[in-house]
């Protein structure tokens, strides 16, 4: 078994247990992540947790008792997130692709924030949140591009289904409607990024031209969502992120941005290093002067 103290501190239990399986399982240390998310947790930014990244019932009831806000992205998670107790003030809609019946739904349960990806998208929250009397708060997902020749934050301007562009957000005219208060930005390239100058660097980049947006489309920028991307090291890499750099530089960025919140959606960082996947071994060979 692995060397880890979670592991080794609990060997035996694992090991009765496993032998009683046919298939392999995944162990948690529910205590260690308490502690984790409890560290994590702050009054200068607010933690949502992507729950396509563990979507169980005790990971989700662990982090809510930490504080943990929850980024949901379909009906399934949704209800799942619901079934444990989260209200749902604490859940925000994200996602590329919303239909109208994921939207209707999250609605009927009592929704408020919604991250709009697209004109459609828009359209869809403006129409049912007149249909069901409400006025939610809502983000523009944008995907930056840089000049060819500058010095390119992001590495290359792929295109991804995230978000739309500064000039596309640019044409619409909000106030078109009136039954959504646009209240932040959101954005998200990058992933389980190592480095944390790099990742500090993407974000200082990020915040010029999202005020210039919300500038130009005359609305308050009270929130910025930078997503995610913290990564963690799945190959014995030594590299870990700190968290107290990462926190003092988006305080940073919170008030360059001069916003009244700023918002990061974790998912691997949250809970990777916290479930262990156990696999009993069936077979021992010597091929090759090598065992396998």
């Amino acid at each position: 078994m692995s060397h880890h103290p979670f592991i080794e501190k609990n060997q035996q239990v694992i090991a009765d247990f496993s032998a009683t399986q046919d298939v392999p399982f995944y162990a948690y240390d529910i205590d260690g992540l308490a502690q984790h998310i409890n560290q994590l947790v702050n009054d200068d930014i607010k933690l949502w947790f992507a729950v396509k990244a563990n979507p169980l019932s005790s990971i989700i009831k662990t982090l809510a008792s930490q504080g943990m806000q929850f980024d949901v992205a379909s009906s399934g998670e949704l209800d799942q997130v619901l079934a444990q107790g989260v209200k749902p003030e604490h859940i925000l809609n994200t996602g590329p692709a919303k239909s109208l019946a994921q939207i209707t739904h999250f609605f009927e349960q009592g929704v408020s924030v919604f991250v709009a990806e697209s004109v459609n998208q828009l359209a869809l929250i403006n129409q049912q949140a007149k249909e069901f009397g409400v006025v939610p708060s809502i983000l523009l997902r944008v995907q930056l591009r840089f000049e060819q020749d500058s010095d390119n934050p992001l590495g290359g301007n792929e295109l991804t289904p995230f978000g739309l562009g500064v000039d596309e957000w640019k044409e619409v005219d909000l106030s078109h409607y009136q039954h959504i208060n646009v209240v932040g930005l959101h954005i998200f390239q990058w992933g389980n990024m190592l480095e944390a100058d790099a990742l500090i660097d993407l974000w200082q980049a990020m915040i010029a031209p999202l005020k210039s947006l919300a500038i130009a489309l005359e609305f308050e920028l009270a929130v910025l969502d930078l997503g995610g991307g913290l990564g963690v090291a799945y190959d014995g890499d030594d590299r870990r992120l700190d968290w107290e750099t990462l926190k003092q530089a988006l305080i940073n960025v919170k008030a360059q941005a001069g916003v009244d919140e700023l918002w990061l959606e974790l998912g691997r960082f949250a809970v990777a290093e916290y479930g262990y996947y156990i696999n009993r071994v069936v077979d021992v060979k010597n091929n090759y002067q090598q065992d396998l």
